[in-house]
C-alpha cells in the first residue's frame, strides 16, 4: 500500500533533521554581529556585545561598566615615528631673504610654479606636485640655484639645515623653511572609494585616512587592517584592529607619507551570506524550501 505524500514527507525531513539543523547553526553563525561593525570598544563594550539578550542582569552590569569608563577614558598619543625623506617624496621650499635680489631670484621659479599648482588643484590634482620639489630616485633635491642637495634618509628638520648650509654659502641673511607636501596615502580593500589620496596637513589617524576613503563597507573586516608602510630600505606590514580602543595608544595610529592600508574583507562574503541576521534568515528558509522541494519532486518520480 502506497504511504500518504504528507507522510512520506514527514519521514524524509526526519531523516534530514541533523542536515537542517546544521544549516540553521551556519546561517545563525555567518551574519555579522554588531561587535564586528563598532569602532575603539572598550574591554566593556566587548563584553557587552558577547552577552544574550536573555542575560539580563548581565547586560546591565556591562551598560554600567561602558558608562562609567566612557565618562573618564583618555588615551594619551605615542610620539610617532620619525619619517625619514624617501625618493619620490614631494617638498615644499620657501626661501627668504633680506636681499631683493635673492628674493626676487628664489620668488620667480616659486610663483611660476604655484599659479600651474593652483590651476592643477581647482581641477582636482595635487598641488604641490607642480610647485614642490620632488626627491629624485637617488635621493636629491634638485633646488635652483643650489643645484643637488643630498635628502633622502635625513628627517624633515635635517633636509632643512642642509639646504639652509648651502644657501648661506651664495647669500647672507637667507632663511629656509622646508616642509613635506601634505601626506599621500593610499586605501585599497573593503572601503567605498579605494584609491590614492593626498592631505594637505601635518597629522593624520587612521581612521581619518578611512574616512577619506568613503568609509569601509559593510562586510568589510574592521579587526583586520593591514598598515604597509615604507621605508628608505624596505616595507613593513602591520595589522591593526579598528574595534580595539588600544588603537589609539598605538605608534601606528597616525598614518605617514606613502602608507597603503588595505582592508580585508569578511568570511561572510566568501560564503555568499547575509549580512544581518534577517538576510541569513532569507537565505537558509530559501535553502528549506529547495530542500523540501527536491524531497517532493524525488519522491514523485519514485512512485511513477
Amino acid at each position: 500500500m502506497t504511504q500518504p505524500q504528507p507522510m512520506r514527507l514527514h519521514r524524509s525531513l526526519a531523516a534530514n533533521q541533523p542536515a537542517l539543523l546544521l544549516l540553521l547553526l551556519f546561517a545563525a553563525s555567518s551574519c555579522i554581529r554588531n561587535r564586528d561593525y563598532i569602532y575603539l570598544q572598550s574591554p566593556a563594550e566587548k563584553a557587552y556585545w558577547d552577552l544574550t539578550p536573555l542575560q539580563s542582569k548581565s547586560l546591565r552590569r556591562a551598560q554600567q561598566a561602558i558608562k562609567a569608563q566612557d565618562s573618564t577614558v583618555f588615551v594619551p598619543y605615542i610620539e610617532p615615528e620619525e619619517y625619514l625623506i624617501q625618493f619620490n617624496d614631494i617638498l615644499r621650499v620657501d626661501i627668504k631673504s633680506f636681499d631683493e635680489k635673492a628674493n626676487q631670484l628664489f620668488n620667480a621659479f616659486t610663483m611660476q610654479n604655484m599659479q600651474m599648482g593652483g590651476a592643477m588643484a581647482q581641477g582636482g590634482g595635487d598641488p604641490y606636485f607642480m610647485f614642490g620639489y620632488t626627491v629624485s630616485d637617488s635621493g636629491y633635491l634638485d633646488l635652483p640655484v643650489l643645484g643637488k642637495i643630498k635628502v633622502a634618509g635625513m628627517n624633515v628638520v635635517q633636509a632643512q639645515d642642509a639646504v639652509q648650509r648651502e644657501i648661506d654659502k651664495y647669500f647672507t641673511q637667507a632663511f629656509v623653511k622646508l616642509a613635506l607636501g601634505g601626506i599621500r596615502f593610499s586605501v585599497i580593500g573593503e572601503v567605498l572609494r579605494p584609491g590614492k589620496y593626498a592631505v594637505m596637513q601635518n597629522r593624520l589617524t587612521i581612521l581619518e585616512a578611512m574616512a577619506t576613503a568613503g568609509e569601509l563597507k559593510p562586510e568589510a573586516n574592521r579587526n583586520r587592517v593591514q598598515l604597509i608602510r615604507q621605508y628608505p630600505g624596505g616595507s613593513r606590514v602591520v595589522t591593526l584592529d579598528l574595534t580595539d580602543r588600544r588603537l589609539l595608544s598605538s605608534p601606528y595610529y597616525f598614518v605617514r607619507p606613502n602608507d597603503v592600508l588595505y582592508v580585508a574583507p569578511l568570511r561572510v562574503r566568501e560564503l555568499g551570506t547575509g549580512l544581518t541576521a534577517q538576510q541569513s534568515m532569507g537565505t537558509i528558509l530559501t535553502a528549506i524550501s529547495l530542500l523540501v522541494n527536491s524531497i517532493l519532486l524525488y519522491n514523485t518520480l519514485r512512485n511513477l
